[in-house]
């Protein structure tokens, strides 16, 4: 049980056994690159996580399997659509290191819908489009867009 009714030199001594203690852990915490030196036996291990791979190529094919089973989701408007299956693409992607991906949109120029797709390294994947398009220039894609109507090209936040 905890006495509340303390003298004021009893809350100081308090405080300052609060602030010994704390000053104490910090002490023997083991922190930063040397005591991470210490525990690699001198070696820093700056190594990428294994399921990262800075590397990461459309060539993989474990990426093309991937980007496979997600174009063979069949759509559906409110849960796999092409914004849904953009995004699952570009987790994957990204969760394995690959830069310079992102989610864009073409606007159609009736105004009454968008198409999102993936751009990985100037490169476009699209995994709704009918068939699937896996690597295609960036330039070629929006140009064969632009014959269907769509314009104005925006990235998703």
């Amino acid at each position: 049980m905890f006495n509340l009714k303390t003298k004021a030199g009893d809350t100081v001594k308090l405080y300052l056994k609060f602030f010994i203690f704390l000053l104490l852990i910090g002490t023997f915490s083991i922190t930063g690159p040397s005591a991470q030196s210490h525990l690699t036996g001198g070696q820093m291990n700056n190594s990428t996580p294994p399921h990262l791979t800075t590397q990461l190529s459309p060539d993989d094919p474990q990426v093309k399997a991937e980007f496979d089973r997600i174009a063979a989701v069949p759509y559906d408007e409110k849960n796999h659509n092409c914004l849904n299956k953009s995004i699952d693409l570009r987790n994957y992607l990204v969760e394995r290191g690959a830069p310079h991906t992102h989610i864009l949109f073409i606007e159609h120029e009736s105004g009454e819908y968008m198409h999102a797709f993936v751009l990985w390294d100037g490169l476009v994947y699209d995994p709704t489009k009918t068939p699937p398009t896996y690597g295609e220039d960036y330039n070629r894609y929006v140009e064969e867009l632009e014959k269907l109507g769509f314009i104005n090209v925006t990235e998703y936040c």
